[in-house]
């Protein structure tokens, strides 16, 4: 925004506008927000055109379920069959599998797995950690050390 205030005002806009919506907006079953990133779980089909309409400068658009996933920030979040939500890290298109050299001081942030993910999902998770930092120059006693640290389970190395 150019301003250092702009991340601010703009959540303070937001935060009024969802205080607007919440007044008139019926049939949301699941509302999440990240500053301006709206995660809205509905089955009204109505429901974009409501929220287009609470103001005129912001336009709302949707992303439709796919292979009953969906992307919301960093995570791939799925509805199960016992209508329950799993949640896994979802790398970017433009994440080249870097992390930071082995060699370096600079202590690896590796914790999104466990942060992220629903807990049935966490060694999948960290089993993918490890396959990259292998591509990274990691030794199996750094790889073991890194998701240990996590609550990784040491016999998938």
């Amino acid at each position: 925004m150019g301003s250092r205030w702009g991340h601010i005002l703009a959540n303070i806009f937001m935060a009024s506008l969802v205080t607007k919506a919440n007044k008139t907006l019926t049939g949301i079953l699941l509302y999440r927000r990240y500053f301006s990133d709206t995660l809205i779980i509905t089955q009204s089909e109505e429901l974009l055109n409501e929220l287009n309409l609470l103001d005129k400068d912001i336009q709302v658009t949707v992303e439709t379920e796919q292979y009953k996933t969906n992307l919301f920030l960093d995570i791939v979040i799925g509805g199960r069959t016992d209508r329950t939500i799993s949640r896994l890290v979802h790398q970017k298109s433009t994440w080249d599998n870097q992390y930071m050299h082995p060699g370096s001081f600079a202590p690896i942030q590796s914790n999104r797995a466990t942060s992220l993910c629903t807990p049935d999902d966490v060694q999948s998770a960290l089993f993918q950690l490890t396959e990259t930092l292998k591509l990274n120059g990691y030794t199996k006693v750094q790889c073991k050390s890194q998701t240990q640290d996590l609550g990784g389970d040491s016999t998938e190395i």
